[in-house]
């Protein structure tokens, strides 16, 4: 099967199919397995939110970057900031 020329979401960034593959296999290369841990769950609003709370603790990020900022209010009992795209390209632009 051959893959689509265009992704949804894709045109909008300007980036070709060949470019989001790129982006996935870098991802995958410099990623570690994450055992999941249960014990804390349910936390959000959202269950379906749950494993990203889960892989912003396991990884000790400092943000988590949504859309959804109200579904993630009790991201602060784990010291993670929860901001919106646009907050968070502001704080990434302003670091040295």
């Amino acid at each position: 099967m051959e893959a689509p020329s265009s992704i949804d979401g894709a045109d909008a960034l300007n980036l070709k199919v060949a470019d989001i593959d790129a982006i996935v296999d870098y991802l995958c290369h410099v990623s570690a397995r994450h055992e999941a841990f249960f014990l804390w769950r349910p936390t959000l609003r959202d269950p379906g939110d749950e494993f990203i709370l889960e892989l912003g603790v396991g990884s000790r990020c400092d943000a988590i970057v949504t859309h959804s900022v109200r579904d993630f209010d009790q991201a602060r009992r784990f010291a993670i900031q929860v901001v919106t795209p646009s907050e968070g390209l502001k704080k990434v632009r302003h670091q040295p």
